[in-house]
């Protein structure tokens, strides 16, 4: 993609005359002081934030995933967590104290979680498992009398069940209180959860009857009378919890602490910023007189033609196209911009009038009674109305997007093309595409403004042209008061006044070149070759036809103005320019 090219505005700003723009420029680059005080509170702001979320409730550990009796993470698991859960949710409300074979098997119910948890001693997982495959199984047969006895069934030998000395207990299950159905883990930790108050009370225990096991009683342990728990484990679990509400509380003071002081930061820097933005505010007021304010109408018509457009696009590159068949015959690719026309005061201005602004996204147009202003990443720059040349012509554009309403429709083509204009049959997803008559606006400036629009209806670019040049007509018979700006003076430091003692011809070879009069001949040659640098037919060849039938007029007029100024500067001698003679 060739670029199409616009001067920086730093570029512009350096062959700005307005005092208006020095104000603008010289308040923006006023430093904030108020900057220090936001940024101060958003640090404060962002730690407390920080440390008060950090102060909320810990999240407990998980609880242990049960899937069945014969996972090996059971058998294997020697901490009591009989403990920990007494530890982080209180006492329960009651325990059933059961015997399953040799294993003795605690149910401890949380009446206000509903929820019932069954526990085993550590190491007694495979012992339960056994039970509970085999608890079902007939009793044994005997032999009686003289007959021999059917071969017995060897059957596996029962895991034993060893309390340790610790008392540590093993998660088994859980268990809905209240429908006695099994539930996961995250569902129990969930029921947990809902534990307001920790209670400290003793749980009223049960004791089952044993489990008769094939027929009779199974010879195993007595089961508990009173519960127990390793008292280690139950007492690192509760320092821990004290810490983690230590440290919420802690940080909790640090985090309204350093809330509190982001406040303070904040109102005074508000304070600060208000007053810093009237520091850097420009007042500018028109005192417009009849001719003046007709002349502003008359901009703002000429602008309104471009307005009526149901679209405007800024082109920002422009390149030819090799492969014209993949690209539905098109010979030139574009890579555009929509942007918009609205009432809008430029930023750190106070005006008692709302100029149009043309904005072209990064940077803005206003159409100011005294001169256009240019602003670009924060930073102004002043074209003056008689510098702006504005020439438009009409091009035929293939669309690909949405058509506006007002659009004129020219013709038809394919996504692929042949040469004869059919669609390429190979391609299974050709689509017809839309050929539009588009208006083709170019803006340019001796100071380097170089800016390309299309509008969606051709009328709205040539009537643009018409009435805008005939604005410049008009505005070149009057002389607008410079607007009364807060710090700057009302008079112009520039006496134009000398221009008028030269010959038509020559003003208006300056004015091509953007030169006023009191340049050297340095200075003209300079101007020259930035002219020419931009609107060469090298620098335009890769742009489309309609550009570089602009650029190409352009450049015999920028030809014409400097042979205009060196033949008058032959025919003048020595500070031709600086010294104006009829």
């Amino acid at each position: 993609m060739d670029e199409i090219k616009t001067a920086d505005v730093e570029e512009l700003r350096e062959s700005s005359k307005s005092e208006l723009v020095e104000d603008l420029n010289r308040r923006a680059a006023m430093f904030n002081p108020a900057i220090i005080l936001f940024i101060a509170a958003g640090i404060l702001g962002l730690i407390g934030m920080i440390t008060l979320t950090s102060s909320l409730p810990a999240m407990l550990p998980a609880l242990p995933e049960i899937s069945s009796y014969s996972d090996s993470t059971r058998q294997a698991n020697m901490t009591d967590e009989y403990a920990l859960l007494v530890a982080r949710y209180g006492e329960p409300s009651t325990v059933q104290i059961a015997q399953a074979g040799s294993t003795p098997v605690r149910n401890a119910t949380w009446d206000s979680a509903h929820l019932t948890v069954r526990f085993v001693p550590v190491g007694c997982v495979d012992a339960l498992r056994y039970f509970e495959a085999h608890k079902d199984d007939p009793p044994p047969i005997h032999a009686t009398g003289r007959r021999r006895s059917a071969p017995r069934t060897e059957t596996p030998t029962a895991p034993s069940c060893n309390v340790t000395a610790s008392k540590a207990s093993t998660i088994v299950a859980y268990e809905d209180a209240q429908s006695h159905t099994p539930i996961d883990a995250a569902t129990a930790a969930g029921f947990l959860a809902g534990i307001s108050n920790r209670s400290a009370a003793a749980p009223v225990v049960n004791v089952s009857t044993p489990v008769l096991v094939k027929g009779r009683a199974a010879k195993a342990l007595a089961p508990p009378q009173s519960l127990e728990y390793d008292q280690p484990t139950f007492q690192k679990e509760e320092q821990r919890l004290r810490e983690l509400e230590i440290t919420g509380k802690l940080n909790q003071r640090i985090g309204v602490a350093c809330l509190a002081g982001a406040v303070l930061f904040l109102i005074p820097g508000v304070l600060v910023h208000r007053k810093n933005r009237e520091k850097r505010t420009t007042q500018l007021i028109y005192d417009l007189s009849d001719s003046a304010k007709a002349l502003q109408e008359e901009v703002e018509g000429s602008l309104g033609h471009l307005g009526r457009s149901g679209a405007i696009w800024r082109l920002d590159s422009q390149s030819a196209i090799t492969d014209w068949k993949r690209n539905a015959g098109a010979a030139y690719n574009v890579q555009r911009e929509r942007i918009s026309m609205r009432r809008s005061t430029p930023a750190r201005v106070e005006s008692n009038i709302v100029p149009l602004c043309l904005d072209l996204g990064k940077l803005k147009l206003f159409f100011l009674p005294d001169q256009v202003l240019y602003w670009q990443r924060g930073t102004f720059a002043s074209i003056d109305y008689s510098d702006l040349k504005v020439a438009s012509t009409s091009t035929r554009f293939i669309e690909e997007s949405v058509q506006t309403s007002d659009s004129q429709q020219v013709g038809n083509t394919w996504r692929y093309v042949r040469k004869d204009g059919g669609p390429d049959r190979r391609f299974s997803n050709n689509r017809q595409l839309p050929i539009m008559l588009y208006g083709v606006v170019h803006a340019t400036s001796a100071a380097g403004l170089n800016l390309v629009f299309h509008t969606s209806r051709p009328d709205s670019a040539t009537s643009f042209q018409t009435n805008f040049q005939a604005f410049q007509m008009n505005r070149s018979r009057h002389t607008l008061p410079d607007p009364a700006t807060e710090s700057a003076p009302k008079s112009s430091t520039r006496d134009d006044s000398t221009a008028l003692t030269f010959p038509t011809d020559i003003a208006q070879a300056l004015s091509v070149l953007g030169l006023r009069p009191g340049c050297t001949a340095e200075e003209i040659a300079a101007a020259y070759r930035h002219m020419a640098q931009m609107y060469h037919p090298d620098k335009t060849a890769g742009l489309g036809p309609e550009i570089q039938k602009l650029a190409d007029q352009r450049m015999k007029e920028i030809n014409a103005a400097h042979q205009a100024l060196k033949r008058f500067d032959q025919s003048q001698g020595e500070n031709a320019y600086s010294n104006p003679r009829c």
